[in-house]
């Protein structure tokens, strides 16, 4: 029998008897090739004669075989779109008020196929009411609590169906998570557990709801948590276990299910999987590029983690946690950079407060953390890698009580050779760790700034125009050596490598405390060096920065003060008094002397009289 022949049949047969067997023969022919068909189809008036038959009362049996026979034609994607038009919708979504479970099955399958990467027939859902009737059947329907096969069978295609109709679709996922679709996911995980099937397409589910920020909040407190991490110890087969932890990862984005990821000891289960993988590297068993991306997903969730102040704390125990135990005696020392990475992260992660700071000095991570940064002979290092051991380099140096610890334990001589490279992330976090570890250390900002090719190198950097965070570190940095050494020669070396005419530039900047650094960093020049300066500040505009300084209105009282201070330093030079009076500075000073604010006030009639 053809495809007319089969038309033909059906066109006639009018007994409920007939017309089921009519629409197997039709299900039979398209079965044979849909492909070849489904041009034919609009031609013979199959898809006008299906909605019909549709819109009428059936009994059950001629409504699964409809239905199915929908689902058929829906799996061709060029006839999606034709049956959406034709009207097929409503009237398959009215059969899911219905109680058959082969008629709500195979319901599924043919709405599931035709909202699949078909956004007009998930509108057209939408429209018909249809997120809510899946809802409404998956807690009344699936939630029936027997083991039936056909009821399995059933609640595994509602939630195919789910899945093609929320995904990529943030107004149906929110329309979902409103009718408490979150709930009724979590108690089919709980009541179904063991069937994988399932499982998996719940999993898919929540995969797919979980991708947007807003959606994450309705999964906390569900116990979903807990329930994926039971599911991540029960799974055996990789391509489930990588679907799972890329659900896990989504979540995890939001620090409540961080925690309660780590409350359901999401981590050890997740060290447990990487040991297996970390055996694999051990045996020299080349591993394949599936294994990598769930090394690779489980590390990242770990940081994750631990980027949480609840979460890190459980994680960190006072130095006797796990999950610390196994970064310092497993990940740093390992060979594999995706341990080594994660592990600095980790470490980096801890030493997010003073306390962990100091006990992690006393633990002993300095000496691991120097190793990593040691190149290897042939070997160029992964700036990730470098980016992450100065990272926890950088936080384990903002306590004042670690700074004289670090230093003696040789930080700087660790970091600085890494100054050479062009990396610009790292680039930015050795310029901030050296500067912290420099803050209050006389010592150590001589022997910093009395190397020229060093501050040549600083200098060259307060210039990068490709990362603002590079320059910004470089400017600070040259002011903190200024500030700390105090020494003459520092300030020499900064003055023969161009640095004025960046302090100057970093004295403009937006950020106040920027500003103030440059501006302390100048005075402190022109206080105890100004003859050898006088070149560099004439030339850099210097008297033009303080003046624009002083007459913009939004410049803070504490910037203008610091800046008169720095004026009555530059007067003691003749050159500089004269590009004062050339630049009309006197007069702006003398203007405030009736400034409303005292302080301002008091400062630049001390200033005044400084003029000749």
């Amino acid at each position: 029998m053809d495809l007319s022949e089969a038309m033909a049949k059906l066109s006639i047969e009018e007994t409920e008897d007939n017309q089921f067997d009519a629409i197997g023969a039709l299900l039979k022919v398209l079965e044979e090739d849909i492909e070849l068909y489904s041009v034919r189809l609009d031609e013979l008036g199959v898809l006008a004669k299906v909605h019909g038959l549709l819109q009428k009362q059936h009994d059950r049996r001629i409504e699964a075989k409809l239905a199915n026979l929908v689902a058929e034609l829906a799996k061709n994607e060029n006839l999606r779109g034709p049956c959406v038009k034709q009207g097929f919708v409503p009237p398959l979504n009215n059969y899911l008020k219905g109680n058959d479970v082969e008629v709500l099955h195979q319901t599924c399958r043919a709405l599931g196929n035709l909202c699949c990467d078909y956004d007009p027939a998930r509108e057209a859902i939408n429209e018909a009411g249809g997120v809510q009737s899946l809802v409404h059947i998956l807690k009344t329907k699936c939630l029936s609590g027997d083991h039936d096969p056909a009821n399995e069978r059933f609640r595994v295609v509602a939630c195919a169906y789910l899945t093609n109709l929320t995904f990529g679709n943030e107004i149906l996922q929110s329309k979902a998570i409103s009718e408490g679709l979150v709930d009724t996911l979590v108690q089919l995980l709980k009541e179904y557990s063991m069937d994988i099937a399932l499982c998996g397409k719940i999993v898919i589910c929540v995969g797919n709801l979980a991708d947007v920020e807003a959606n994450k909040v309705a999964f906390v407190g569900t116990g979903m948590g807990e329930l994926l991490v039971n599911a991540l110890q029960m799974v055996v087969e990789e391509d489930e276990q990588e679907a799972l932890l890329e659900v896990v990862a989504s979540l995890a984005e939001n620090d409540e299910m961080k925690q309660e990821f780590t409350q359901a000891n999401l981590v050890p289960i997740l060290l447990e999987i990487l040991q297996g993988y970390k055996d694999l590297h051990g045996a020299k068993i080349c591993v394949t590029d599936d294994d990598v991306q769930v090394e690779k997903l489980a590390t990242d969730i770990i940081v994750l983690l631990v980027t949480e102040d609840v979460s890190m704390t459980i994680l960190f125990d006072d130095g006797k946690g796990l999950l610390y135990q196994h970064v310092m005696s497993s990940w740093l020392p390992s060979s594999i950079e995706v341990y080594q990475i994660s592990g600095a992260l980790v470490l980096g992660n801890f030493a997010r407060n003073d306390g962990n700071c100091l006990k992690l000095l006393d633990l002993g991570v300095l000496d691991p953390l120097f190793k990593m940064l040691e190149k290897v002979e042939g070997h160029e290092m992964d700036v990730r890698l470098q980016h992450a051991v100065l990272s926890a380099l950088r936080n384990l140096s903002v306590p004042k009580l670690n700074k004289a610890r670090m230093l003696d334990a040789g930080t700087l001589e660790a970091i600085l050779p890494l100054l050479v490279t062009e990396r610009n992330p790292v680039q930015f976090k050795l310029l901030g760790t050296a500067r912290l570890l420099i803050d209050g250390a006389v010592a150590a900002a001589v022997k910093m700034g009395t190397n020229a090719d060093l501050v040549e190198r600083v200098a060259e950097l307060c210039s990068c125009e490709v990362h603002a965070g590079v320059a910004g570190e470089a400017n600070r940095l040259l002011a903190a050596l200024i500030k700390n050494s105090a020494s003459k020669e520092v300030m020499q070396i900064v003055i023969d490598q161009g640095g004025i005419e960046h302090l100057v530039k970093m004295a403009m900047s937006e950020h106040t405390l920027m500003q103030n650094e440059a501006l302390i960093a100048l005075t402190l020049v022109a206080s105890s060096n100004l003859g050898m300066a006088v070149l560099a500040i004439l030339s850099s505009d210097l008297i033009g920065v303080c003046k624009a300084i002083l007459t913009n209105e939004g410049s803070a009282a504490e910037i203008k003060c610091n800046v008169l201070s720095l004026i009555s330093f530059l007067t003691e030079s003749d050159s500089l008094q004269a590009e004062i009076k050339a630049k009309e500075l006197v007069d702006v000073v003398n203007g405030l002397c009736d400034n409303s604010n005292e302080v301002i006030k008091g400062k630049a009639m001390s200033v005044s009289q400084h003029f000749r």
